[in-house]
């Protein structure tokens, strides 16, 4: 025979699964106050107004040589020619930046509520981004960037993106200057992309892969 305590369990899970109790941890996130009383842009713009000239972001990125491979390669960098550098930005500087990138991006179409897909990895690029998409009042989709093609056209289909932002080059993990060329990546997903950006005829690019994807951003 059940405890009396574990009847009363029993019962409120019964009642709980028919819909007519709340789990009390719902009833408290409905009437908790909010973790922030302000947008995101409104909240790092207080942040800058009073730390403007601190720094924000340290990212190490990959610079390439004149004397170093193409990106297009599958491995670049295995000469010596290039080395990482680190990147500094105080958030002023990640603040206009960011405004840049967002007046560019609402320049290509995004609007609010916009999907747009950023595989970049941790690179202060990313983070200026990040900012500018928030700005605009789009939703911002972080991607891992060393996914391969149809794990990046099942996550941009799924997601219904209609943005994508990547990089020219993936680095390797604990290897940069190392990276893997993303063009054959792109290629799958969008067949003639290269052709279609020599012509700069402005129609649009058509991915059967990503129905919703109408613009890629390549970031060299």
């Amino acid at each position: 025979m059940l405890s009396p305590r574990i009847r009363a369990v029993a019962v409120n899970a019964e009642r709980a699964a028919a819909g007519s109790v709340r789990p009390r941890f719902l009833a408290l996130a409905k009437h908790g106050p909010p973790l922030l009383r302000h947008t995101i842009p409104e909240h790092f713009a207080s942040i800058v107004s009073q730390y403007g000239d601190l720094p924000a972001v340290m990212a190490r990125s990959p610079v390439m040589t004149d004397a170093s491979p193409p990106p297009t390669t599958p491995i670049h960098g295995g000469s010596g020619k290039s080395k990482p550098e680190t990147t500094t930005l105080t958030y002023a500087a990640l603040d206009a930046l960011s405004n840049t990138v967002a007046h560019s991006l609402r320049s290509l179409g995004v609007k609010k509520g916009d999907r747009v897909a950023v595989s970049l990895g941790n690179v202060a690029e990313s983070v200026v981004l990040t900012y500018a998409i928030f700005k605009l009042g789009a939703v911002w989709v972080p991607l891992n960037p060393s996914f391969n093609a149809a794990q990046l056209g099942a996550a941009l289909a799924h997601l219904g993106v209609e943005v994508l932002v990547t990089g020219a080059v993936t680095d390797l993990a604990y290897k940069p200057c190392r990276g893997r060329s993303n063009l054959p990546l792109l290629s799958a997903l969008i067949p003639g992309l290269a052709g279609a950006g020599r012509k700069g005829n402005g129609d649009g690019i058509e991915s059967d892969v990503v129905p919703t994807l109408r613009t890629v951003v390549v970031v060299d």
